[in-house]
């Protein structure tokens, strides 16, 4: 049963009104990565910075490893909208912490359709 194109942006609304109110904002400096056509060396530079509004949660003992696996021992738990751009090796700056997204944001999916993205952070600086 698949639902309509009113029910998912009814849901991804919700997400995003959710996150006006409970969500914190935090600077994003999206990281390019490089590789060099002479030795095929890969290196790492920062983009412009931007703050975004994200939900932020802290793992916890009992979070340690989610059924998918997906985010083992990650040292946040961080939710954003369904459009918002978040990429691999992207850097989070929050409570004056810096942390970077290890492993792929995971689209969460209600009938093919995006309604909201979480992706586990690591610690990188205190």
């Amino acid at each position: 049963m698949s639902l309509s194109s009113v029910s998912v942006n009814k849901m991804r609304d919700d997400f995003s009104k959710m996150l006006s109110v409970v969500g914190q904002s935090v600077v994003r400096t999206p990281v390019i990565k490089k590789i060099s056509n002479t030795y095929g060396t890969v290196s790492f530079e920062d983009g412009t910075d931007e703050t975004i509004v994200v939900s932020i949660n802290r793992q916890d003992s009992r979070w340690n490893r989610e059924e998918s696996g997906a985010f083992e021992d990650a040292d946040v738990i961080m939710y954003t909208k369904y459009d918002q751009e978040i990429n691999l090796h992207d850097k989070i700056r929050y409570n004056n912490k810096l942390y970077r997204v290890e492993k792929e944001p995971l689209n969460n999916l209600i009938s093919n359709s995006v309604i909201f993205k979480k992706c586990g952070l690591y610690l990188i600086d205190n």
